[in-house]
């Protein structure tokens, strides 16, 4: 996997097939919720479904939003396990997000919560639709964009949430 700007990304790590069934079991397995943020004294619905899975005891929340833990279900843990031994990094979460069309999104942020520690690494693997996934850097001009396709496997390494923001626009002409 090589590196840029402290990003590692892993072209088709799991193939298409293995990543549609997948994305159907966890559509039907999980539990979904449209969450919500609050900003400025408002809450605004977050524009995509997701699901909080984590190790007993670990919690997670952003924007006055604690997340609802649900348990590891046994595809879960195959499919961390696979990608702990793709990227060499052990995990004690996932926050599966759901973009149900080019209309979800998530806008520029940082994963630097405190729960996720000083120096988080944070996995990506996309399942569905290909979409985009942009960059920017907290002090300067520097810009960039991936495209990720299914199957596609990413990983932010801890400098990255330091330096970096990143967001997932709309695309209004993807479909789930």
């Amino acid at each position: 996997m090589p590196e840029h700007h402290g990003l590692r990304l892993s072209h088709h790590a799991f193939p298409a097939a293995q990543c549609q069934s997948w994305m159907k079991a966890l559509l039907e397995q999980l539990i979904w919720h449209e969450d919500y943020y609050e900003a400025h004294g408002r809450r605004f619905h977050i524009p995509r479904l997701q699901a909080w899975v984590a190790d007993a005891g670990v919690q997670y929340s952003y924007s006055n939003n604690l997340l609802a833990v649900q348990h590891w279900s046994p595809l879960l843990l195959k499919i961390k396990t696979d990608v702990e031994s793709i990227v060499g990094h052990t995990f004690n979460s996932v926050l599966v997000t759901y973009y149900r069309n080019g209309h979800d999104h998530v806008t520029w942020h940082a994963d630097d919560e405190h729960e996720l520690g000083d120096d988080p690494f944070i996995a990506s693997l996309s399942l569905g639709a290909t979409r985009t996934f942009q960059y920017k850097s907290k002090t300067d001009d520097v810009t960039g964009e991936l495209t990720l396709d299914e199957g596609d496997l990413l990983l932010m390494l801890p400098q990255f949430q330091h330096d970096w923001l990143h967001c997932v626009p709309m695309e209004a002409e993807v479909e789930s």
